[in-house]
């Protein structure tokens, strides 16, 4: 799980009134600052030559135009250039994703920007801004209502914030629940991060912080100093874009991340209720692409009262392409003898991060592709509360498991779920395992419960769907199981709600399909082998021998029990 922290960051703390000077963006392109070099972003001179394709040799734009790098010259063409369920739609119709009904990913789209007429900026209803400088002075006002601040074309460089808290290099806060916007979609670069959040201890504060919103800004960060960190302490993450205390109801449309394999987070949302994430593009972050939990320190350390509640106003993110999330450096460590007892931050603990998306609130997801993730395409839980009611729909995953610590899969479920829905999904060929519901830690934890997997397609190589024992009440309905070359479907340490050993569980499956599979397990009752063993034996053919005496045949609960003396003989 991820480890919980302090979720203010002590730059919050600090007064918010410093008039700052507006600098001109040229003042920001000396050639000692390693951001203004052709190598990684390979800048284009936005003169003219640029749009042709050169680079100028200065490496920083001088004007409005094509002044972005790639892989945004062409919006939509960075993560989204890859086939629903990595299979290249049958004109006729005839697919397996489009029998069931999978929907690609719609990429960031162009939108009307908000108006600002010199009255309505005199009103303080909009700002507009062309660099760092003006970005931060106006991200710093507090008019006493949240504004529109609209982006031109162009760069903004943390090299052109002014370093107003203390830490080794600036990123950006908002004194409020601005709105920003970017003049035209994928051209406003930030090579720095942004935090909106307020003291949601103090009702004054915690009021202004409603409604936060981000419109199709580029997030280019090359530096974990540049991000934003979680909280003071060594070794915090580090996030591109974060919300946090009272940053209730934050939309983030039409923008793209980048974290050049050194930011943690591209998105934290620490204050999930009404969060609105649509549109986006992640790629090359260590351990999260988006991250949806309740952030915030117990009700106890608010001196003016607790905590506000969450309400019933879920978390919603769709049409998003994910691409590239692991950290192969700290994965490599020996792993903390603390893990699951309280290791500190940066402990390596296989299985807490490098996942896609980690949802730990009620949460709906529609529409995601994800791509080349060390652990887990999506991950679902928390040890220490149960999440209600998360639904994902149209999920495709795959090119998982560059971890080598574990297993992971394409689609998980830690413990803490309750009424869960994954619907509408397919998974592999480049999987570990397809989907699989997390073990309840010897009852020390929660367990999965009322989980309904559906009209999916799963390829993953060794295994389709994985029980762990704590996971209850499981649905599986339409499900075609391809490849799992170990079993179609695994019940570790879970005989207890088996159909075949138990007719009396509420578990069942209908019309799951495994004559796709090589396998010559429909279901292995034990542990499956070490995966390092199983990494060792690629085509599987000594591994299956071992697993046959734990196979067992898929069993009908109804027919089971009727043998048995019918569904009126089970207990109570």
């Amino acid at each position: 799980m991820p480890h919980h922290h302090d979720s203010s960051p002590q730059a919050q703390a600090l007064p918010r009134c410093v008039l700052l000077l507006p600098l001109a963006l040229a003042a920001c392109t000396d050639a000692s600052d390693p951001t203004a070099t052709t190598e990684p972003l390979a800048w284009r001179d936005g003169t003219g030559s640029g749009s042709e394709g050169g680079e100028s040799s200065e490496g920083l734009p001088g004007g409005p135009g094509e002044v972005f790098p790639p892989p945004y010259a062409v919006p939509g063409q960075w993560t989204f250039d890859e086939p629903v369920c990595g299979v290249e739609p049958d004109p006729t119709g005839g697919g397996i994703a489009q029998q069931l009904g999978i929907d690609p990913p719609i990429p960031p789209q162009p939108y009307v920007v908000p108006s600002c007429t010199p009255l309505q900026e005199a009103n303080d209803d909009c700002r507009v801004v062309h660099d760092a400088a003006e970005l931060q002075q106006a991200a710093l006002l507090d008019p006493g209502k949240n504004m529109d601040i609209i982006l031109d074309d162009g760069y903004y460089l943390e090299s052109g914030l002014d370093d107003l808290v203390p830490h080794p290099a600036p990123y950006l806060s908002l004194a409020r629940a601005h709105r920003l916007w970017a003049k035209d979609a994928g051209q406003a670069i930030l090579t720095f991060g942004v935090v909106a959040g307020g003291n949601y201890c103090n009702p004054a504060i915690a009021a202004k912080f409603d409604g936060p919103e981000f419109h199709g800004l580029v997030f280019d960060i090359m530096q974990a100093e540049h991000a934003v960190p979680l909280n003071a302490q060594p070794n915090a993450p580090t996030s591109a874009l974060m919300a946090w205390g009272h940053s209730r109801g934050m939309k983030v449309h039409d923008c793209w991340f980048r974290g050049w394999d050194a930011v943690d987070r591209a998105i934290s949302a620490l204050r999930p209720d009404g969060l609105e994430i649509a549109r986006v593009e992640v790629l090359n972050f260590e351990r999260f692409g988006i991250l949806v939990e309740l952030g915030w320190p117990p009700p106890e350390v608010c001196a003016a009262g607790p905590a506000p509640v969450v309400v019933g106003d879920p978390a919603r993110l769709s049409d998003l392409a994910i691409h590239g999330i692991g950290d192969p450096e700290w994965s490599s460590q020996e792993v903390d003898p603390l893990c699951g007892n309280g290791a500190g931050p940066g402990a390596y603990c296989p299985g807490t991060q490098e996942h896609g998306i980690w949802i730990g609130e009620t949460t709906q997801v529609d529409r995601a592709r994800i791509r080349d993730v060390a652990w887990t395409g999506i991950l679902v839980g928390d040890d220490e509360d149960p999440i209600h009611r998360v639904t994902l729909r149209d999920v495709d995953v795959d090119d998982q498991g560059s971890n080598e610590d574990g297993w992971g899969s394409g689609i998980g479920f830690e413990a803490g779920t309750d009424g869960t829905t994954l619907e509408q999904f397919c998974i592999g060929p480049n999987v570990r395992r397809g989907v699989h519901a997390e073990w309840n830690h010897h009852g020390d934890a929660l367990d999965n419960v009322n989980l309904t997997i559906a009209d999916g397609w799963s390829r993953a190589k060794y295994f389709g769907i994985t029980l762990d024992s704590g996971t209850q009440d499981t649905s599986i309905i339409d499900v075609l199981i391809d490849e799992a070359c170990l079993a179609s479907t695994a019940m570790r340490n879970n005989n207890d709600i088996l159909p075949y050993d138990d007719c009396c569980t509420t578990t069942t499956w209908t019309n799951l399909d495994d004559s796709g599979a090589t396998n010559a397990c429909e279901v292995l009752s034990g542990n499956p082998p070490p995966l390092a063993q199983v990494l060792d034996e690629p085509d599987c053919t000594e591994l299956q021998a071992q697993l046959v005496p734990s196979c067992a045949p898929f069993v009908d609960s109804d027919t089971a029990c009727l043998e048995v003396g019918g569904m009126d003989a089970c207990p109570p």
